[in-house]
């Protein structure tokens, strides 16, 4: 048997930035998305209260996943992640727990990912190091959610965002290039 391993790109949807640079909108959100098990979620309402009760994203809308909205009410300026295409076009970075799905929506959108994990799943560990070690977003530390090294976040974004530009989303492309032949 012969076996051919061809690289390709990243499988994103067609409506993402990578394809439509024209629809940037302002990106002046975030997100955070806690995934489905128990200690992302604490970890996903420990960002978003101590964001909010700091006070640090009066300037930001804040898209929180709809989960969240049944621990707890939220100020006004808080809403309930849509995930769609034109959700993810106005982030300008996410507080995720990195599952595949949500973190191709993040790159093919052009949103700094900024990966949470628990301690025990070594998808989400292996998917965290990946982002790092090829400097397309951040491991989550507690230490970010203070102002200053929020400012200091919003300042580093933009070397994350070209190198995540230079990423290729041909995927769907590649694979079926290889496939036929």
């Amino acid at each position: 048997s012969y076996l051919r391993i061809k690289k390709i790109g990243l499988i994103v949807n067609r409506n993402s930035l990578a394809f439509n640079k024209s629809d940037a909108d302002k990106k002046e959100s975030i997100l955070i998305s806690a995934g489905m098990t128990d200690v992302a979620i604490k970890l996903a309402l420990d960002i978003a209260n101590t964001l909010i009760n700091n006070k640090i994203y009066l300037d930001k809308r804040i898209f929180l996943e709809p989960r969240l909205f049944n621990y707890q009410s939220w100020p006004k300026h808080v809403e309930k992640a849509t995930y769609t295409p034109s959700m993810y076009k106005s982030l300008k970075y996410a507080f995720i727990r990195p599952g595949l799905g949500t973190i191709s929506d993040c790159l093919s959108n052009y949103v700094c990912p900024i990966c949470f994990n628990e301690g025990n799943s070594m998808e989400m560990i292996c998917n965290r190091r990946i982002i790092t070690e090829n400097k397309i977003g951040y491991g989550f530390e507690p230490s970010m959610l203070n102002r200053t090294n929020l400012q200091n976040l919003e300042s580093s974004i933009s070397y994350i965002l070209t190198n995540i530009k230079q990423l290729n989303f041909n995927g769907s492309s590649d694979f079926y290039k290889y496939s036929i032949n």
